[in-house]
């Protein structure tokens, strides 16, 4: 049997058997080239597939023997001796159907590529819209103790007898627990207080005043095309008078904590000097002014502004009693001065068009408008954040820090 093999090997010509082994050996080293290519990239052509980062691997098939001798049939040697085969039978016909070796499919197992889910459309936020109310005037006035300010026995008889009945008091109201110029950072800004701000500020200094890029309201009012102005007592008077935006230079102690003869202005009962966006990009210097420019701004509605702050002095807002210049302060000082600017406040075309007075204590606030029910209260516990919130409710404004989660007043907005 191995010499039939080996003679049927010797053979010339191509016989079947040849063919056939020939082919086998062929696939083998097909298969050899494939393999190594393989292990060459083991990246899984599925995932190449999926991203479409390059087609899968092209493995081109040699050529049959039978193709190879059909090209360039082997030269015969005439000169050559004779041997045993020549006499055997001529080499039979190939069979055309070994003559291709089977095609081999290089194309990777097609995996379905990942199915990424569909983007819903944005969508845009639906803008606030501002109430009824245009013009919104705030008094900050002293007055912790709940009792001696509100109650029947009250000294403020003009607050309590005369505004009370025609507003919204909120008895749950109270400043923060730091302090004047805490809670006034808080209804201005919306921010915490700073450990600075907690001492009272004893130096105009960077633990005291925020960056340019901390947003007060004065600024979300001047964005929407709205105007604001801080009216403030004694800003013009005394050994540091300045024509507006007055407070210390920068790292200097504050001079106004305390009260002094002809000239009570308090640096932290005007929180807008401690904002970099209003002392440096020129807001505060226009629109920070002494109190006596309120009476011209209330002569007409197109010269008052959408905000208004009026803070009176040490004295006759009732931080002090005695005032430094010897006279009668506290709350009946604070009464007599409501009893001076607010009906002039009241009497304005602006406020009769749409207007709102928030009068501000420690404990409590009083709000009076004509859209708002006379003589109604609530005691829901609420502070400056709450009132902030409220303000820029009723502006159309977004939330500034704290007021995003504050309790909400119960006040009625307005709307149209």
């Amino acid at each position: 049997m191995r010499g039939a093999l080996e003679t049927l090997l010797a053979a010339p010509g191509l016989t079947r058997g040849r063919f056939i082994a020939l082919a086998v050996v062929s696939l083998l080293a097909t298969t050899t080239v494939v393999a190594a290519a393989v292990r060459q990239d083991d990246t899984p052509y599925s995932l190449l597939a999926a991203a479409h980062s390059r087609p899968g691997p092209v493995v081109e098939v040699a050529r049959s023997p039978a193709q190879a001798a059909t090209a360039a049939p082997a030269a015969v040697d005439d000169s050559a001796p004779a041997t045993a085969s020549d006499s055997a039978p001529a080499a039979a016909p190939v069979d055309d159907t070994f003559a291709t070796a089977p095609p081999i499919d290089s194309t990777p197992a097609a995996t379905p590529l990942p199915v990424t889910p569909a983007t819903p459309p944005a969508v845009t936020p639906v803008a606030k819209v501002a109430t009824k109310v245009k013009h919104v005037f705030v008094v900050d006035l002293a007055g912790n103790d709940h009792d001696a300010t509100w109650g029947d026995a009250s000294v403020a008889t003009y607050l309590n007898k005369t505004l009370r009945p025609q507003g919204v008091f909120l008895g749950g109201y109270h400043g923060l627990d730091e302090g004047d110029l805490a809670s006034l950072i808080a209804l201005t800004s919306g921010q915490k207080p700073t450990p600075d701000i907690t001492q009272g500020c004893p130096q105009y200094s960077s633990g005291c005043v925020f960056p340019v890029e901390t947003l007060s309201l004065p600024d979300q009012l001047v964005s929407k095309g709205l105007r604001w102005r801080a009216y403030e007592e004694d800003l013009s008077s005394g050994p540091d008078a300045a024509k507006s935006c007055r407070h210390p230079a920068n790292g200097a102690d504050d001079p106004t904590a305390q009260g002094r003869p002809g000239d009570e202005y308090s640096t932290r009962h005007n929180p807008f000097v401690y904002y970099r966006s209003l002392t440096e990009l020129g807001e505060c210097t226009s629109n920070d002014l002494p109190l006596d420019a309120l009476t011209a701004d209330l002569a007409s509605p197109d010269a008052t502004p959408n905000f208004s702050f009026i803070a009176p002095n040490l004295c006759n807002g009732g931080w002090e009693d005695p005032c430094a210049d010897g006279s009668a302060g506290g709350l009946a000082a604070a009464d007599a001065f409501l009893s001076k600017w607010v009906p002039q406040i009241l009497d304005s075309a602006a406020y009769k068009a749409d207007g709102m007075l928030i009068v501000l204590t420690g404990s409590g606030v009083l709000a009076v408008s004509q859209f708002l029910p006379a003589g109604a209260s609530d005691t829901s516990d609420v502070g400056p954040y709450s009132v902030l919130q409220y303000v820029e409710d009723l502006f159309g404004l977004d939330y500034l820090g704290e007021a995003k989660t504050a309790t909400a007043l119960t006040l009625a907005l307005p709307r149209h």
